[in-house]
């Protein structure tokens, strides 16, 4: 984080998924390390006890509560964003849920909630702040994936390729945004044990013990 403080001195930051988890951890480090954070999730009362966290750590938090599957959410924080601070130099698209099952048995709305959250949730992200950034001549964009993205586990297909779709968009952002002075980084952390993985991996045994 401290070459990213160097490179980017106004320190403006938003984090979706920041009300637990992952997002909430590099929320607080941000935020100790003097960035302005804007915290983005669609959980409001986890979002208010981040909001704490946050502002204990010294920092100045502002929140937004967005569903990041939606296309006009996204272009709506956008604009506050714009509004409130002028820009943005890192945005970290960091928000997805598991789906666990075996393949045929995952219902297709399941399929299209997941891909709707995990992979067009970055993809609303990247095109409501590229614009900003290119007119800025800079800016740098993190998309959280999972090691699922790479080493396929099973009874997690909709995870999987939703991560891995996630792998190649940043992929291909880099290229594309390079010489525009935006840099495009792909992150695939280890799944890690919360309450929501929990109950998707109980909910997969139960399916299992069905066949």
């Amino acid at each position: 984080m401290h070459s990213l403080s160097t490179q980017y001195p106004e320190k403006r930051a938003l984090v979706t998924g920041a009300a637990s988890g992952i997002g909430l951890a590099l929320s607080r480090l941000l935020a100790q390390q003097g960035w302005r954070v804007a915290l983005a999730d669609i959980h409001q009362e986890r979002l208010l006890e981040a909001e704490k966290l946050i502002s204990n750590d010294g920092g100045t938090p502002v929140s937004f509560i967005l569903d990041v599957s939606s296309e006009a959410g996204w272009l709506e924080t956008a604009q506050s964003i714009q509004k409130e601070w002028g820009g943005l130099d890192l945005l970290i698209n960091n928000a997805g849920i598991p789906v666990a099952g075996f393949f045929e048995r995952i219902p297709t709305e399941e399929w299209q909630k997941n891909t709707d959250v995990n992979y067009w949730g970055a993809i609303h992200g990247c095109r409501a702040f590229i614009p900003t950034m290119k007119a800025q001549g800079r800016g740098h964009i993190v998309n959280v994936s999972a090691c699922a993205g790479i080493f396929s586990l099973g009874a997690m297909g909709p995870y999987n390729v939703a991560k891995a779709a996630m792998i190649a968009l940043s992929e291909t952002l880099h290229k594309e945004l390079y010489e525009n002075g935006i840099r495009v980084s792909v992150v695939p952390p280890h799944s890690r044990e919360d309450q929501y993985l929990r109950e998707q991996k109980q909910r997969c045994n139960r399916i299992a013990r069905r066949r």
